[in-house]
Parts: C-alpha cells; sequence; structure tokens
C-alpha cells in the first residue's frame, strides 16, 4: 500500500479517536503469536546521548502469566521491571499477583498498589488493572514496553469487538519500507528489507522515528515481531539529545525463581513509602 493510500485511510478516522493502523493485520499478526505465551521477556537496549556523553539504558521486562493457587485454578499475573541505566539499577517495579509495588533505587523511595486480592476469585478487570497501575509506575520510554504487554495481552477492540492495532505514534500511521532506508532521526541507523523480513516505519522527524521490524512466516503463517526501533531526538538547552532503543520479545524463557517477590522490610530500612496500597475496586 502506497503512503497516500495510508494517509487516507488516517483521516477516516473520528476526531478525537486514536488512530487505528492501516497496517494492524501484519501488525496483530505478530503481537498474537506471543498471546498464548504464559512467560514473556521483553528486553529493551539503547542509549541515550547528550553534551558529547552517552549513557547506556537497557529495560528488562519479565512476565507471567499462570494458573495458580492451592487448586491450579486462580488467575495470577505477574510482572517485573528494572531499568538499568550506566550499569547501574535505577527502577524497579514487581507485581507479585496482587500488589504492584514500584521501587525508585535513587530516591530510595517506594509505593505500592493493589490489583489483585489473596482470595480465590480475581476482581473485575484483574489484567487491566495491573497494566494501568503499570502505566502509572514506568517512567519515560518504558511506557513503551508496557504498551507492547497491553497490546499483546489486551489487545483494544473496535466497534466490532474486533482487536485492532492503535498508532503508536499520535496522528500517524506506519507505512512499509520499499528498499534500504537510512533512518531520517537518526542517520547511523538503516533499515534493509528482504524477501523475509519487512520494515515498517513510523515518521515523526525530524524529532522521532519507530520502526516495528517483522519476519515473514512460513506455511502460511502470519508474519512474526522480530524487533521495535526507536529513535528521537530532542533540543535541549540549545544541546542535542538523541534516544536511540531496541526492543525484542523473547518466549521460552526461564525465569529465575527471585523475580516478583517484593523487598523486605528490611532491604527497606530507611526507604520512604509514597504511596500506600490500597484495594481495587474493580
Amino acid at each position: 500500500m502506497s503512503i497516500l493510500a495510508f494517509l487516507a485511510a488516517a483521516t477516516i478516522q473520528q476526531a478525537g479517536q486514536p488512530f487505528v493502523d492501516p497496517n494492524t493485520a501484519e501488525f496483530l499478526g505478530g503481537t498474537n503469536q506471543l498471546t498464548a505465551n504464559q512467560l514473556l521477556f521483553l528486553n529493551l537496549t539503547g542509549s541515550v546521548s547528550y553534551k558529547g556523553r552517552t549513557v547506556p539504558i537497557v529495560t528488562n521486562v519479565y512476565w507471567n502469566a499462570s494458573m495458580g493457587g492451592a487448586n491450579g485454578t486462580v488467575l495470577t499475573q505477574q510482572v517485573e521491571v528494572e531499568s538499568w541505566s550506566n550499569g547501574a539499577l535505577v527502577r524497579r517495579i514487581t507485581g507479585d499477583g496482587n500488589t504492584l509495588y514500584s521501587y525508585d533505587l535513587i530516591a530510595r523511595t517506594y509505593s505500592a498498589t493493589s490489583y489483585g486480592n489473596a482470595s480465590l476469585t480475581r476482581p473485575n478487570l484483574y489484567l487491566n488493572a495491573l497494566l494501568n497501575d503499570l502505566d502509572h509506575s514506568v517512567k519515560g520510554y518504558d511506557a513503551y514496553l508496557v504498551k507492547m504487554l497491553r497490546q499483546i495481552y489486551l489487545p483494544p477492540v473496535d466497534a466490532t469487538g474486533a482487536a485492532v492495532f492503535i498508532s503508536w505514534m499520535p496522528t500517524a500511521v506506519s507505512y512499509q519500507l520499499q528498499g534500504a532506508t537510512v533512518d531520517p532521526v537518526n542517520r547511523q541507523v538503516g533499515y534493509t528489507p528482504t524477501p523475509t523480513e519487512s520494515f515498517y516505519m513510523y515518521n515523526g522527524s525530524p524529532k522521532r522515528t519507530i520502526v516495528f521490524d517483522m519476519i515473514a512466516g512460513s506455511n502460511n503463517q502470519p508474519d512474526s515481531l522480530q524487533s521495535v526501533y526507536f529513535n528521537q531526538f530532542e533540543n535541549i538547552g540549545g544541546q542535542p539529545r538523541i534516544t536511540q532503543w531496541q526492543m525484542r520479545p523473547y518466549t521460552g524463557q526461564v525465569f529465575n525463581p527471585t523475580l516478583f517477590q517484593p523487598y523486605t522490610g528490611t532491604q527497606l530500612r530507611g526507604w520512604k513509602m509514597v504511596v500506600s496500597a490500597t484495594p481495587y475496586s474493580g
């Protein structure tokens, strides 16, 4: 489909409504293949360059969706988010199935909000509550990881109830790259389509680009999501700041049993709680 066709598709969106991407079928094919995985690992790796200094950034997301409880019949959604900057852990968020804890290791503060309960039943909108709480807890570019989790496990739907893919860039739609392309925001990054690999770009240059890397499925299977690339240019105090990262999903992981466990009272000695846990009333 041509760029003009994509732009025409965007114009049919109602005013004030999010843009449903015209490449919904391709993107849903990739994310739907991840939905059935109880264990999912998302890795974001990149850097922020500003004032002659480049700081590496890494965020790891561990997702565990399983049936737990004594009889194995209680839905349990657990999440762990670890954000690293220049090799140091700066933020940690963990959901143990009932409560989401958010830790700021720089300010030594933490918060806790309840998205579930310890009974044999879960509140209404249990998963939605977890993702909403997670949305409010993450910072900066980590919000894109939550966006991906939501698209995989709780995708938005249209008026007919069919799953859709909402544009990752307000008022913009993606288009497929037809040949080798240098990123218009970060010219050190390029994308080269092949018969088995396709790239779809959200072009918000000169400020931002987001590119989805899709691998062709075999035997009439849908394409799979390989990576998401992000490049952003900002002018701060007259100095350019470039943020670039790549997000990749992984399945078939074996998680460390220490994940999804909040810090103990001893570990939090001297820390300040900024929000106390409250029951979710869904």
